[in-house]
């Protein structure tokens, strides 16, 4: 039986077309061509780059522990207010 491929958008082809590429250093010279090798760019992800990328999280915390230490504060004075 023959292999299964996955079959490749068009949109996934231009995806991957679209990515940026650098020669590397290591270029070779024949006498009726020139070949280069292309690799993609390094991602680098920094802390800032996530830190940023992430500001809503913090502020859906806070608003959750404010939420949790006011619903508990409730708890504690039913309580009193109860017995």
């Amino acid at each position: 039986m023959a292999k299964k491929r996955k079959k490749v958008s068009k949109k996934m082809r231009r995806a991957q077309l679209a990515q940026p590429v650098t020669a590397a250093p290591d270029t070779k010279r024949t006498e009726a061509t020139a070949v280069v090798r292309l690799t993609p760019a390094p991602k680098a992800a920094t802390v800032a780059d996530l830190g940023e990328e992430y500001r809503y999280v913090y502020a859906d915390l806070r608003r959750i522990a404010i939420i949790a230490v006011a619903m508990f504060a409730l708890l504690v004075l039913l309580n009193f207010v109860v017995k």
